[in-house]
């Protein structure tokens, strides 16, 4: 289905064990551009989700922007807007939407982003350029892009011809990173569910590791390209990027930087990573926790905590993709529950410790 990333693969590093930190984008935004769990992000209350990213949270943009660089971003559809999500964009001089009246964006949003390197190599005092593309077509409800070859009427076949649409749309782009020895980094907000009985959605509200295992990409000039075993989270994202350039990244961000595993040859040092669905509005609902659901990853274990039932369950992630059989309960696999179960309500503590979402708003 995706030839043209299985070839920007050839010329990189893939982290095979990336996971994101939420269920759906409002959830894991927070991760990819401001390094921080979004029950960390301050929020101002807007009248529907999502919320407005408060002027105090510290984005990658602004980074950039700080750095001397030119920072423009092409959002594919118009939920990201600065109408629709006020404050998403902070830090970006440059915002651009697709046309309304196309249903899919992917071939727009590659025209656009070449356009905007044409015009930055074109002008020899023009700042070096940081963009943000956000493909958005592989995405409910699905349906066969316009002169793709249909796949089949399911909804996961339309959503294979959506990335298959999309994967031949951004070729053209991801060729120009590798000839031009650009620095780029391809990752995605979450992932999709399908054929699991009892699934209605596909992504939001579960974490199941189909919808928190996410691709992981990223392009050097002169760096080896490889594979990369070990647990990688969205939250080394900006903070891998602003390494890469040279800079130190913000007090209040929380990745990993990923760089000695880029040119060291090193594996990620993390031992686990968390999965959260965290409803920053129930703050404000009378006896309503905004932290439902959270999940803490080994190598080999995942424990999913449901908060407000108090239980979860053990699995062997890497062999039960689907979550259908959780670990049953003999001496040893009861010791390693209890120690999983043990470590996620720390962590789940220390979260309500540092939470702040939309705690200050009215």
């Amino acid at each position: 289905l995706t030839p043209a990333l299985a070839e920007l693969a050839k010329h990189s590093l893939v982290y095979e064990d990336a996971f994101a930190t939420g269920p759906s984008t409002r959830y894991t935004f927070p991760s990819m551009m401001a390094s921080t769990y979004n029950a960390f992000m301050p929020l101002e209350r807007e009248r529907k989700p999502p919320n407005r990213w408060a002027d105090d949270a510290i984005t990658l943009a602004e980074v950039m922007q700080s750095a001397g660089y030119q920072t423009a971003f092409l959002p594919g559809n118009e939920y990201f807007s600065a109408k629709e999500w006020p404050g998403l964009a902070q830090g970006f001089e440059h915002t651009e939407l697709p046309p309304k009246e196309l249903g899919h964006t992917s071939g727009w949003l590659t025209k656009r982003a070449l356009e905007l390197i044409e015009t930055t190599n074109a002008d020899p005092s023009a700042k070096p350029l940081f963009l943000w593309v956000h493909y958005y077509d592989p995405h409910d409800p699905y349906h066969t892009p316009e002169g793709t070859p249909s796949l089949g009427s399911e909804q996961l076949d339309k959503y294979d011809a959506e990335v298959a649409y999309m994967d031949a749309s951004w070729k053209p782009l991801l060729e120009r990173v590798v000839k031009e020895e650009m620095v780029l980094a391809l990752t995605a907000d979450h992932g999709e569910v399908f054929g699991r009985p009892g699934t209605r959605r596909k992504h939001g509200f579960s974490l199941d590791t189909r919808v928190l295992h996410v691709p992981f990409v990223i392009h050097v000039p002169g760096a080896k390209p490889r594979r990369v075993k070990g647990l990688v989270s969205q939250l080394d994202l900006a903070t891998t990027v602003v390494n890469l350039l040279g800079f130190e990244p913000p007090d209040s961000w929380l990745g990993e930087s990923l760089t000695p595993t880029i040119f060291g040859g090193a594996g990620p040092a993390k031992s686990h990573v968390l999965g959260l669905r965290y409803v920053p509005e129930l703050q404000h609902e009378d006896g309503e926790d905004p932290f439902l659901k959270i999940s803490l990853r080994t190598d080999e274990f995942l424990w999913v905590e449901q908060i407000d039932k108090r239980r979860g369950a053990l699995y062997r992630w890497r062999g039960d993709m689907n979550h259908r059989e959780p670990l049953g309960q003999d001496k040893a696999t009861a010791d390693t529950a209890d120690a999983m179960r043990y470590a996620t309500i720390k962590e789940l503590e220390d979260l309500r410790s540092r939470e702040r979402g939309l705690s200050g708003s009215k």
